[in-house]
């Protein structure tokens, strides 16, 4: 027997409908069990968030070890959308409240949270014993093709400002997207996870001695996966994290970085296409020094000024550069 298409809509409808009702169902079920964490285990800080013992213990040794003049850089790193920002701002509270209580407002308001390194360098070096997150993760694929020069930022970052006594809580994509020098700093690893693709709010945890055996595993150095040293879960709902740290500011904050990641790409390709103007006006059109000569001059490698695009002029420009004359 054929159908109408009108059945057909119907049967789509009530598909529709099974579906939102089992996913409604399921969330129910998540929270109940979310509430039941907290009634289980002593819920921390003020703002009364579940946190997992082990957890708990490891940020406890984290911060003994910033008062004996240490700084701390702990990666989060995890799937995309999986909670990795969430857990973060839960670790960085847990921090501030425990060792500096007075700095808390200034963690709410999202001082402390940031998207560009740039602006991680310049706050590091103007505080001290400050809990830093840099959430890169939260920019997915915007940020992607400027890793590699965030990342001689961020270089700079731990070499100058160890003496600070900064919390660094780094958040990124896939720990193997690091170049080796954050591997030998970073004191651990938090790697947040979605169990059976759909359940969010669980997380292993990875100290310093297993850290690289995780880093050459994604690298594919090694095939053997190494164990975490525990294992746990984390509120990840809504209310949770308006109460650690004001939303409306952190999104107005990361939508700013993302239309300023746009800005940035556009002015270094102008400063980029201007220096090879300079630099073929100099050394091809005039033939007033080689190009060995301005790499030795401003301390360029040659490479860099050979892979430069090739200028294009407009007709002004041409004119202007042919009927230059340099004393």
């Amino acid at each position: 027997m054929l159908l109408r298409m009108d059945d057909i809509h119907k049967i789509n409808e009530i598909e529709e409908l099974l579906l939102i009702k089992e996913e409604i169902s399921l969330r129910v079920s998540e929270l109940e069990a979310d509430r039941a964490l907290i009634k289980e285990k002593r819920a921390v800080t003020d703002k009364k968030y579940y946190m997992e013992k082990a957890l708990q213990s490891n940020l406890n040794f984290l911060i003994t070890r910033e008062k004996r003049k240490w700084d701390n850089l702990l990666i989060v790193d995890g799937f995309e959308r999986a909670g990795k920002s969430t857990l973060s701002r839960q670790i960085g509270y847990y921090v501030i409240y425990n060792k500096n209580k007075q700095k808390i407002d200034k963690f709410q308001k999202c001082k402390n949270i940031f998207f560009d390194p740039e602006d991680v360098l310049n706050f590091a070096k103007k505080n001290r014993k400050e809990v830093i997150v840099w959430d890169e993760a939260a920019l997915g694929a915007m940020a992607e093709d400027r890793f590699d020069e965030v990342q001689k930022t961020l270089v700079k970052l731990l070499m100058t400002c160890a003496k600070y006594q900064h919390f660094l809580i780094f958040v990124i994509p896939n720990v193997k997207k690091l170049l080796p020098y954050f591997i030998e700093r970073a004191i651990g690893l938090v790697r947040v996870e979605v169990v059976n693709n759909i359940h969010r709010g669980n997380f292993s945890g990875y100290g310093k001695h297993k850290l690289e055996r995780v880093y050459n595993y994604e690298k594919g150095k090694t095939r053997v996966r190494p164990l975490p040293d525990f294992r746990g879960k984390f509120l990840s709902y809504e209310n949770t994290d308006k109460e650690v740290i004001d939303l409306d500011i952190y999104e107005k904050r990361k939508d700013y970085a993302i239309e300023n990641i746009d800005l940035k790409k556009s002015s270094k390709l102008k400063d980029t296409m201007a220096l090879s103007k300079l630099i073929d006006i100099i050394c091809k059109k005039k033939k007033l020094f080689k190009k060995k000569d301005i790499s030795a001059a401003i301390s360029i490698p040659q490479s860099y000024i050979s892979n430069l695009p090739t200028p294009h002029y407009h007709k002004d420009e041409e004119k202007f550069i042919s009927e230059l004359q340099i004393k």
